[in-house]
């Protein structure tokens, strides 16, 4: 990997967490570098049935550390709050929070 490289992948990674200009104030999970392609799961998504335990702890533990310098984490964290009042099941990585249920049947 050459120099330029590395220069262009580490500035990728800082507008990915941080934002680009155009995109300052809006969650870390709503920008452009974290939106997923057509069938394929967020690091803030809830588990999927073929995904291993551990992979996805890893991918939520990202998501949750993306969440702490997020500019939304206050207002994610009120409608984490609201939900769980309502007694609304979350499944996924909210406000830092990695919560999952399973349907009982």
């Amino acid at each position: 990997m050459t120099a330029d490289s590395a220069l262009s992948l580490y500035e990728r990674a800082v507008d990915a967490a941080f934002g680009r200009e155009d995109e300052q104030g809006l969650a870390v999970c709503q920008r452009a570098a974290f939106r997923p392609e057509p069938g394929r799961r967020t690091l803030w998504d809830g588990s999927a049935p073929y995904e291993t335990w551990r992979d996805m702890r890893v991918r939520q533990s990202a998501a949750a550390e993306l969440c702490m310098v997020c500019p939304a984490l206050a207002a994610c964290r009120a409608w984490l709050a609201d939900m769980d009042e309502r007694g609304l099941l979350v499944d996924g990585v909210v406000a830092g929070d990695a919560r999952m249920w399973r349907r009982s049947y």
